[in-house]
């Protein structure tokens, strides 16, 4: 792919393809062009990669497909600060917002997505024991049944990265490019889970998870990101961000916009607020004691 102008504070939407829900050798529409507003949500706190587009439709797609709120979309991000390239194969789960476009002659509105993985484990809950094994295995166990995807070992990773020791990383084989990562753990545990979704049933695990000799921290998550699952503590995220190079970030409430000046863009931060300075029994639940 040709090397474009670098820019941190833009993407494009180079696809987003809707295949309507439960129809054969129908045809799809890719309706990048129509839309006007794009957001991704992430997060450790996350077990799910989620996010919206807003179309502005003149072409009444909307009832002409009809739209449900159950199309497959597959969408294709390209990002301008590092010329990367994301493929992303997601659900629709809702649709909202609908208000007709200022001459009547369209309509606007907002589609709710996940990730199609994390959608169709999601239909699924699991009553299951497990005997003495370490919570990484049963990670591994349930990932692979209850995502519904195969799981392949691979030592292959993104040019340039560095994955702290004691970690498993997996190919994905239902979603090419993204991968499963797993924090290896000592503690060997038996557990029921009791009617849990898959992603209920790994926070479930996280709560009983003791780290590697290395990093014996009992602050395990369970979450989502663009490239993959992550199933590692809060030690791990420190050393992966001290071998990958830790980013230090300036606060500037007013930052420059302008293309000719990229670096203050992404080393700056226009907003910093401390919500709790003291919060004993927030730190206890989430798992700091």
């Amino acid at each position: 792919m040709a090397k474009e102008a670098f820019n941190p504070s833009r993407c494009e939407i180079k696809k987003a393809e809707l295949i309507p829900h439960g129809k054969e050798n129908v045809k799809s529409f890719d309706v990048s062009l129509m839309i006007g507003d794009f957001h991704l949500n992430q997060g450790i706190d996350l077990v799910a990669l989620s996010g919206t587009i807003t179309l502005l439709d003149n072409i009444n797609l909307l009832q002409g497909m009809p739209m449900r709120g159950e199309e497959q979309l597959i969408l294709t991000i390209y990002c301008f600060d590092k010329q990367t390239e994301i493929n992303l194969n997601c659900q629709v789960i809702k649709i909202d917002g609908l208000e007709p476009t200022p001459d009547t002659k369209g309509m606007s509105y907002t589609l709710h997505w996940i990730t199609k993985l994390s959608y169709e484990s999601g239909k699924r809950s699991m009553i299951r024991s497990f005997t003495k094994k370490k919570p990484s295995t049963i990670v591994k166990e349930i990932f692979e049944k209850y995502y519904n995807t195969g799981l392949t070992e691979t030592t292959k990773l993104t040019e340039g990265r560095v994955i702290p020791e004691n970690t498993k990383v997996y190919n994905i084989a239902k979603d090419p490019g993204r991968r499963l990562y797993i924090e290896e753990s000592d503690n060997n545990i038996t557990v029921t889970i009791p009617h849990y979704s898959p992603a209920e049933a790994i926070q479930f695990i996280t709560k009983r998870t003791y780290g590697s000799t290395r990093s014996k921290s009992s602050s395990f998550r369970f979450f989502e990101r663009f490239d993959g699952w992550y199933f590692v503590s809060d030690e791990w995220l420190f050393q992966n961000g001290r071998d990958n190079g830790a980013k230090v970030l300036n606060y500037n409430p007013f930052v420059e916009m302008d293309g000719e000046n990229p670096l203050e863009q992404i080393n700056g931060l226009n907003q910093l607020n401390y919500t709790h300075r003291v919060n004993t029994a927030s730190d206890i639940i989430g798992g700091a004691y």
